[in-house]
């Protein structure tokens, strides 16, 4: 089915009963099928043309299977972080057609609205089709777990803050334990002190087992956390560095950043992987990523306006890691990118891509790392003012009560 004539339809039209009767006729594998095979905003607005059909999405089943190799497209989030409140709601989700290093012009179908009192929005991660944001004041840490697609929202317990907290650091994750099939959500706090010395500790909650935050043994992960995770393989990922602040908390200077902190979301535990040598004791801007099943490194340099990419080929072994390539600087010097762009790579057959996101002029980059080429994204139906990070991102059409069966938590609708 041509995409042209498939994005044409109108669900919304009364069938007749010849359709009527042979769609009710149809084996729920082959409707599954079928749905799969259609964008999104058309399997939402399949949701409201029956019941049958609404529950088939809405099964857990089905949204495991939606995302195959044959499946026709990939989709990522893009998420504004520039923390004003005239800007809360301000994320989109993008789908592609086809492959991303062949598409010039993804569609905007899917507004990602939150309606929460909130002034300071700060998207944590997704995770199969959840997404976790945070929200962040001198008395504590909300958390909502969000699903866009179905519009429905949790907001966790409080996370409590010590007195020591206003002049910290904080890491967040959020992943999805494959053996226990639970959602996690872990903060890291780290106080800033005087000299090299740092105390970190960290606090966990399970999605719907977990009503209160537990504690974590982090007494060997004593680093300053700056920054949210990426997830590989069930681990979620940080750079991790060391500061040295002046007794009045008024001058912090980073001093190395030398360690990736790994924590396995099935065992509960912290480990450290080192960074390529060429890099350690540099003053550095660095990102991480993943490209297919690899833990990858984005280390800009400003003076010379050059991404080098890194790629860990063995999972956890530092002399494993490559260097891939090196961003050209053309792109860099015409769209003025000033810091470490936001960035996450997308592995597609043998082409692996980079989507850079460009702060500075409000666009999306496309860089294929195969033919080292680069190309200006046009997406269309949005206005990418604000600090725009891109996520990848599976939608779900599982329903927020799965997840959080047998919670107290309420479950709220946007």
């Amino acid at each position: 089915m041509e995409s042209s004539h498939r994005n044409n339809l109108s669900i919304n039209q009364t069938p007749n009963c010849a359709v009527q009767d042979f769609t009710s006729q149809l084996p729920s594998g082959i409707l599954a099928d079928i749905f799969t095979r259609l964008p999104i905003k058309a399997i939402v607005q399949c949701k409201c043309v029956r019941k049958t059909w609404c529950k088939l999405i809405s099964d857990d089943h089905f949204s495991s299977n939606m995302y195959t190799e044959e499946t026709p497209f990939t989709h990522i989030a893009l998420m504004d972080v520039s923390y004003l409140l005239s800007r809360v709601g301000s994320s989109y989700l993008l789908e592609f057609e086809g492959k991303v290093h062949e598409c010039n012009n993804p569609s905007t179908l899917v507004s990602m609205k939150l309606k929460s009192p909130i002034e300071e929005l700060l998207p944590v991660g997704s995770s199969k089709g959840l997404f976790c944001l945070v929200e962040v004041s001198l008395h504590h840490d909300l958390f909502y777990i969000n699903n866009p697609i179905l519009e429905q929202y949790v907001v966790l317990p409080k996370a409590k803050r010590c007195s020591y907290e206003e002049t910290c650091t904080m890491g967040y994750g959020f992943g999805y334990s494959p053996s226990t099939r639970h959602f996690k959500v872990i903060r890291i706090v780290t106080q800033l002190r005087v000299g090299f010395e740092a105390l970190a500790k960290a606090e966990i909650l399970t999605l719907g087992h977990d009503e209160t935050w537990r504690n974590l043994d982090v007494s060997s992960i004593q680093y300053y956390f700056g920054s949210c995770a990426i997830t590989l393989g069930g681990t979620l990922h940080w750079i991790v560095g060391k500061f040295v602040c002046t007794p009045d908390f008024k001058t912090i200077t980073n001093i190395s950043t030398d360690l990736i902190v790994g924590f396995d979301i099935d065992e509960e535990r912290f480990r450290t992987i080192l960074l390529p040598s060429a890099l350690e004791n540099q003053k550095k801007q660095m990102r991480l990523t993943s490209v297919g099943n690899c833990l990858c490194l984005g280390d800009y340099n400003e003076s010379i306006f050059q991404i080098d990419v890194w790629r860990m080929e063995d999972y956890g072994v530092s002399e494993s890691w490559t260097k891939t390539c090196i961003i050209s600087t053309t792109w860099l010097n015409e769209y003025s990118v000033s810091s470490a762009p936001p960035m996450i790579g997308i592995s597609e057959d043998d082409q692996d891509t980079f989507l850079i996101s460009d702060l500075n002029n409000h666009c999306l980059i496309s860089y294929n790392l195969k033919n080292n080429s680069w190309s200006k994204l046009e997406v269309h139906g949005t206005v990418l003012y604000g600090d725009f990070y891109p996520f990848a991102y599976d939608p779900s059409f599982v329903s927020m009560k799965d997840v959080f069966r047998g919670s107290q938590l309420r479950i709220l609708q946007i």
